[in-house]
């Protein structure tokens, strides 16, 4: 069985008047700034490209904030991205969204800047767009601005964390938004399989509850007992906005020494919200996974959600050849067919199998070694019979790889674009993907060390492939960047010095060992 840890009631933080501390000074007006926070940690020896122009620094505050500082003095925008390990799987049972509703109060005026447009119109002013998504088990705030704007910008966004309003007018008016929300989802097919792969998973898991939230979720019976809404804003705010489980990446034009001099002006607030102990859970959250890059899944930062999935069949097989594994699914719910009839017209068939959390594959890349096997193009592969040998062809395009990640396991899935005649084949197809499974797994069973179970020039050109990926990697945009680098700074035993790196780094020979593959690939075929 699978038991997760949910937060504990934290200690309120202490009020005035029944409202959060106010701050104490102004961030406008031409008003004292607030005392800087101390730093307590830098780290400057952080391995980056030799192409890259960019300067980093890695910054720890005395409040728990870690920071990502990126100088680039020829960009003409900036950016932010802050990320708190608290999402959607730490909302109450009986108040489904709470966490999505939280997000949305957040831009919703702050003691410094109460008008509830603010921020938003000062963003639109300095040429730049801001955003923010909830997933799972995390929530990102992010904006791009002019770069001589980021000084009053980042001012104004750390705000958001050290004193949000959160008032009870803003809240009637943002669930009918969240509401909306909720509505344009029932006739995107992506959310649709979302929610009917969350309907039919185990309901002690916290994947089976419903992201978005609704009038009737926030608003109910149920919901109206716990509180009034912006009560429970507030409730939940205090209890998981914690800086220890807050990450931020910064990119101005300004030199490293100046962007740490103001990130520490701009978010000393946040010394108030520290809470210690950290509430109960929130360790093992603040450790959670975090995706390393786009090869291996990521949340829609729009729309709050996992990578699109496709449309059509769902399978759910299980991993480790039937062995006990945390995780979403029961072993009653393992093994058996999902259907589904999309709003548009699409033919998908989607494979899906519990593995380890990533972080158990960091070392051995097993994950990457079978989506690189599984979706190639090349002849002989399960991507050029099913689309170009076959007569009729029976699929226009085979992708592989982690589809959803949790603290406690992953979802590796197999997606196959069906034409016409593959849809009505679907078995067949289903077959098809599990012969290039057992070839791979005999490929693994009888490779030896130095190739992580496959011959070791197949280990080798990835591992090429990645190094030559990060060097010679095209500039990034800066608001893509301080989204993606907030996220991964909360990955499991990540060392700062690592931070770009990471996802492109691959075990040398003498690590390559094949049980992690072999273990992966312990799949059993869709039974029901």
């Amino acid at each position: 069985g699978f038991v997760f840890a949910r937060a504990a009631p934290a200690r309120a933080l202490r009020r005035c008047g029944g409202k959060l501390p106010r701050a104490a000074a102004r961030l406008s007006g031409g008003a004292a700034a607030p005392a800087a926070a101390a730093t307590t940690r830098v780290v400057d020896d952080i391995v980056s490209a030799a192409l890259d122009r960019r300067s980093y620094r890695w910054v720890e505050l005395d409040s728990g904030l870690r920071a990502l500082l990126i100088s680039d003095a020829n960009s003409d925008k900036a950016a932010a991205a802050l990320e708190v390990k608290t999402g959607h799987f730490d909302d109450p049972a009986d108040v489904a969204g709470l966490a999505h509703f939280t997000e949305h109060m957040m831009f919703l005026g702050t003691e410094s800047f109460p008008d509830e447009r603010s921020f938003k119109d000062f963003i639109g002013r300095h040429g730049g767009s801001s955003n923010a998504f909830t997933g799972m088990e995390s929530t990102g705030y992010h904006f791009g601005v002019n770069a001589n704007a980021l000084p009053e910008a980042l001012g104004r966004f750390a705000s958001f964390f050290a004193e949000p309003l959160l008032r009870e007018d803003s809240a009637r008016r943002e669930m009918q938004a969240v509401h909306s929300e909720f509505q344009r989802n029932l006739q995107s097919d992506q959310r649709r399989i979302f929610q009917l792969l969350k309907s039919t998973c185990d309901p002690a898991h916290p994947f089976s509850k419903f992201s978005t939230g609704s009038l009737e979720t926030l608003g109910g019976a149920a919901a109206a007992a716990r509180g009034a809404p912006h009560e429970l804003v507030r409730s939940f705010f205090e209890t998981h906005y914690e800086p220890r489980r807050m990450t931020l990446c910064v990119l101005g034009q300004q030199p490293l020494d100046e962007l740490e001099e103001l990130v520490g002006k701009s978010f000393a607030g946040l010394a108030r919200l520290v809470r210690s102990p950290l509430t109960a859970g929130a360790e093992a959250l603040s450790a959670g996974p975090a995706l390393e890059d786009a090869s291996a899944g990521a949340f829609s930062a729009e729309a709050g959600s996992e990578r699109a999935l496709g449309d059509g069949s769902v399978q759910s097989g299980s991993g480790h050849g039937g062995a006990a594994l945390a995780g979403p699914f029961t072993a009653a719910q393992r093994g058996g067919l999902l259907t589904m009839e999309p709003v548009r017209e699409a033919r998908m068939l989607r494979l899906l199998w519990e593995v380890e959390k990533e972080e158990a594959y960091v070392q051995s890349r097993a994950t990457r070694l079978a989506s690189a096997v599984l979706g190639s193009e090349v002849e002989g592969s399960l991507h050029w019979l099913l689309t170009r040998h076959l007569r009729p062809p029976l699929a226009t395009s085979v992708s592989a790889g982690v589809s959803y990640s949790f603290s406690d396991s992953s979802l590796f899935s197999v997606a196959v674009s069906l034409t016409p005649e593959g849809l009505a084949r679907h078995e067949e197809v289903s077959e098809l993907v599990y012969g290039a499974i057992h070839l791979l797994r005999e490929t693994a069973a009888a490779a030896p060390s130095g190739g992580g179970g496959l011959p070791p020039h197949v280990r080798a050109e990835r591992a090429t492939m990645a190094r030559l990926a990060f060097e010679f990697a095209d500039e990034a945009e800066p608001l893509g960047v301080v989204k993606a680098l907030a996220s991964r700074m909360h990955t499991p035993g990540l060392a700062p010095s690592q931070i770009l790196s990471r996802p492109y780094s691959w075990p040398d020979e003498a690590r390559a060992h094949p049980a992690p593959l072999r273990e992966l690939l312990q799949w059993r075929a869709v039974q029901r």
